[in-house]
């Protein structure tokens, strides 16, 4: 919790120092997601599609060279596993996201190509895990937690890269890779390990001060 406190604390101060000219702006998109672990097996693992939703702040720096973009989302991740017995489980995981994105704008205000890399911290929100399989469908709710008994870990913690292309009008279109670095298998005596990584596509505005 320590560097979830850090980051927190940081974003506020960069924001507060570039009060009057940060930009607010929303943002929604798609997620292609997985769930990479070291456990061998029959199941065949397949990307999950989500969607995204949320909404950031631009902070120039540097005469608007470089700027800060923190963005809180709602973002869904999961996995799709499928076994010998052609039985698919789909993990359906949500989370409240925080990306605190550092970026290089090639255009300063007049629009033009960014990219940027900075910390992402994920908070599980109500998720479910869906079983299809010859006898039907069913759904359970997840459990998060650090025991054995819980399915996942609740908080997460990883690094984020965004590439993307931000017009005059203040329309934004970019793909962002998120890795987590954190695992989320619970049980501190296991030697398993999930890991999150997702891809996303979002169209995004950001509106005038």
């Amino acid at each position: 919790m320590k560097k979830v406190t850090f980051i927190l604390i940081a974003v506020l101060y960069v924001v507060a120092a570039q009060a009057q000219k940060t930009r607010v702006g929303i943002s929604t998109g798609l997620t292609y997601s997985n769930i990479y672990d070291n456990v061998e097996g029959n199941d065949k693992t397949d990307a999950k599609r989500g969607l995204s939703l949320g909404m950031f702040l631009e902070a120039p720096i540097c005469d608007g060279s470089f700027s800060f973009q923190p963005t809180l989302q709602y973002v869904q991740k999961g996995s799709v596993w499928t076994n010998f017995q052609a039985e698919k489980t789909s993990w359906a995981l949500r989370y409240a996201e925080l990306q605190a994105n550092f970026l290089f704008n090639t255009n300063k205000k007049n629009g033009g190509f960014f990219v940027g890399l900075g910390p992402a911290v994920s908070y599980a929100v109500p998720s479910k895990r869906v079983i299809e399989n010859n006898e039907g469908t069913s759904e359970r709710a997840l459990t998060f937690g650090d025991e054995a008994i819980n399915d996942y870990r609740r908080l997460d913690l990883g690094a984020n890269g965004i590439i993307g292309y931000r017009d005059k009008m203040g329309w934004l279109l970019s793909v962002n890779y998120t890795l987590g670095l954190r695992n989320q298998y619970p049980g501190g005596g296991s030697d398993i390990k999930y890991n999150n990584a997702s891809v996303g596509i979002k169209l995004g505005y950001l509106f005038k001060n």
